[in-house]
């Protein structure tokens, strides 16, 4: 299967659009999501946490149209 690095040009049409669309991938993370309060209850605001633990970083492709996987993957040995 071809491999590009991530910031490449998009080498293979997408098989269901039949174009060059632009692709993306993504990576599973472990994060932090948390809520403040005020004393009456209301929401004062809600915030992710500054460090990410990447816990599966993403080399499948998927059309950036329409999410159909794409016939190559992205090669992330330099990030």
């Amino acid at each position: 299967m071809k491999e590009i690095k991530s910031g490449e040009e998009q080498p293979l049409d997408c098989p269901k659009c039949k174009e060059k669309k632009g692709y993306q991938f993504s990576d599973f993370i472990l994060t932090h999501y948390s809520l403040g309060y005020l004393p009456d209850g209301e929401c004062e605001r809600s915030w992710y946490s500054d460090d990410q633990k990447i816990l599966n970083a993403g080399k499948t492709a998927y059309c950036f149209n329409c999410g159909s996987r794409l016939p190559f993957k992205i090669n992330r040995a330099e990030e």
